[in-house]
């Protein structure tokens, strides 16, 4: 695998498809820009404006925040921010789950990005979120072609890729439209286990509105995500670790790996059902809260 400078500044990615690479540290513009050359077809780093970007088919999929207005006050200037291409709904929980690593200024609040702090934010979860911005903008064809050559892992997970060997990236087939497609497709005795996680939350909130998002089940209540799950190799993950979550139930959450917004929950265990509902139950305390108190703010301007 190669890349080549071409003379308008352009650099292009050029390899068999058949390569992929370790993800690396991830902590610079530079690791990243590689990271996404080296692995997604179509990916081409350009200067435009001033601004370094990598984009496929034209479309950006990341670039460096190289502004005031898209870096926070108070941090050093030697400190690289990446904006990385998202779309709203996924955003919003990044935001809400992790705003030492997420966050967006008013100036990019109506774009679909979120600005990345490459110093904090926890790498397995960069790659992957960088694997979704390449699957958002990219042209079917690619994603369509390379999709079959990847198999995925979840985001800063310790367990071992679905397949390939340790410490190199890949992504699974999703594409499914509805959470009976999604249990289906999976082994029959994981059939069962997510079918417990479902219920648990449906009976918790029988309001939230069940839905795919972003390639996952999802739960939404009042038009905000409630929770949402998805199945790896060696466990299942929630993804509704709030910081209040984890503090609310720090005790019963200390035999699980809790990360940056995620609750792993081992294969072999049984499913802790009840726990589930009553994260499930305090999320949507947590959306009532935050509705009420933004509409007391709006009363009292």
């Amino acid at each position: 695998m190669t890349l080549t400078e071409s003379a308008t500044g352009t650099t292009k990615r050029q390899s068999s498809k058949g390569g992929l690479v370790n993800g690396g540290s991830l902590r610079s513009w530079t690791a990243v820009c590689d990271f996404l050359l080296q692995i997604f077809p179509g990916c081409e780093k350009e200067a435009a404006g001033g601004r370094e970007a990598v984009r496929v088919a034209g479309k950006v999929v990341a670039y460096l925040a190289s502004n005031q207005r898209s870096r926070p006050s108070g941090v050093p200037e030697n400190e690289e921010f990446v904006i990385v291409r998202i779309d709203f709904d996924r955003r919003e929980h990044l935001l809400e789950s992790n705003p030492d690593a997420f966050f967006v200024t008013p100036h990019y609040k109506t774009y679909p990005g979120v600005i990345v702090r490459l110093s904090t934010v926890d790498r397995g979860l960069l790659r992957d979120l960088l694997v979704e911005a390449w699957r958002l903008v990219a042209p079917k064809r690619l994603v369509r072609d390379w999709a079959p050559r990847l198999v995925g892992r979840d985001a800063g997970s310790t367990t071992a890729p679905v397949s390939g060997s340790q410490g190199q990236y890949a992504m699974a087939k999703t594409g499914f439209t509805s959470v009976d497609e999604y249990i289906a497709a999976q082994p029959d005795a994981v059939q069962e286990i997510l079918r417990r996680v479902r219920n648990a939350i449906r009976k918790a909130v029988p309001g939230a509105h069940e839905v795919i998002s972003y390639k996952m089940p999802t739960y939404k209540l009042g038009g905000h995500r409630l929770v949402y799950f998805a199945i790896w190799k060696q466990h299942y993950s929630i993804y509704a670790a709030t910081e209040q979550v984890v503090a609310a139930f720090q005790d019963e959450l200390a035999s699980y790996e809790v990360d940056k917004g995620t609750i792993r929950f081992p294969l072999s265990e049984p499913v802790p059902v009840k726990l589930i509902g009553r994260i499930a139950k305090f999320r949507a305390e947590e959306i009532a809260a935050r509705g009420k108190a933004k509409k007391s703010a709006r009363a009292n301007r």
